[in-house]
């Protein structure tokens, strides 16, 4: 029930009513009142958190999938074009790493207010998890319109951000998008392509905007199968050590040693280092190469052992 306190506000209660009869007396009814308003608070809290952002107050994951849903079955229905726009924080790790994470929230909220000025009433700007960002357009009309706002989302960062310790902090995003129809007929597929364009654009050197095509799912294909035989090439130790020896021009004596490490795969052939060191950078195994390598190299310190190598 919703009663009225003395002083006229209002309240929520838990109302339990007993009806008691006696003898030679009237019947009563007593009522126990318990005050929901701490219980209301939780529930309201609990139900923000489902579907927006704790750090930054927007829209979360799930909360921004739906909305793409919505936006897909509408432009269905219009015969119209809807984009989503991925952006990811360039280096933002680094920001934690260097001041910590009470930092890092901070420049998510200037961040975050930076890109809803940039956005309007139409748009739906969502953080997607930890450096990520969403931005929905319920209708656009060509793939140029999209990168447009892409363009004023980045300089809408171009400023430093000044955190509390006094730090200045430049930022700067990478950029995916992704147009219903022509490259995903459904949120999860939308999702997928805005986040393969936004890949490449890391893989090209960041801070940039890139539009999806077929050709990023091949190469998203290409790295899981990749990484997977990667980490089963470390388990089973197939990775060589080669040593390019140094020599000292004057005394034609070897001095040193270049460690290189190379990868022939049985189904796969010969995997070139600037193929496989990038992807073993992307998905952290570059410790288990270290665990690997290092043992070799000190097996092998002695360089009269690979002075042969010399010619």
């Amino acid at each position: 029930l919703v009663l009225q306190r003395k002083d006229g506000s209002m309240v929520s209660v838990f109302s339990g009513h007993a009806v008691v009869k006696l003898p030679e007396m009237e019947p009563q009814i007593f009522c126990i009142d318990v005050d929901l308003t701490e219980h209301k608070k939780q529930a309201a809290a609990l139900a923000f958190l489902s579907d927006f952002d704790a750090v930054t107050q927007l829209p979360n994951r799930q909360h921004f999938t739906r909305c793409v849903d919505k936006a897909i079955a509408r432009a269905q229905q219009q015969e119209q074009q809807c984009a989503v726009l991925l952006m990811d924080l360039d280096n933002f790790k680094d920001i934690n790493d260097s001041f910590g994470h009470s930092a890092g929230d901070q420049l998510l909220m200037q961040v975050s207010q930076r890109l809803q000025q940039g956005c309007d009433s139409q748009h739906v700007l969502a953080r997607l998890g930890g450096d990520e960002f969403g931005v929905l357009l319920p209708v656009v009309q060509s793939d140029a319109e999209a990168a447009t706002l892409a363009t004023l989302l980045m300089k809408q960062l171009q400023q430093p951000c000044m955190l509390n310790n006094g730090a200045e902090v430049n930022t700067a995003v990478s950029v995916g998008i992704s147009l219903y129809p022509d490259h995903a007929t459904n949120s999860e597929d939308l999702l997928r392509a805005a986040d393969a364009a936004m890949y490449k654009v890391k893989g090209e050197g960041r801070n940039h905007i890139a539009l999806y095509t077929d050709a990023l799912t091949a190469q998203a294909k290409q790295r899981v199968v990749l990484e997977a035989r990667l980490r089963q090439a470390i388990k089973n130790n197939i990775l060589q050590c080669y040593y390019q020896p140094q020599i000292d021009i004057v005394s034609d004596k070897v001095v040193g040693a270049e460690v290189l490490l190379r990868w022939h795969d049985d189904e796969l052939g010969v995997i070139t280092p600037s193929v496989f060191i990038p992807l073993a950078e992307g998905c952290g195994l570059i410790r288990a190469w270290l665990r690997l390598v290092w043992p070799l190299m000190c097996r092998h310190s002695n360089l009269a052992k690979i002075s042969c190598l010399k010619n």
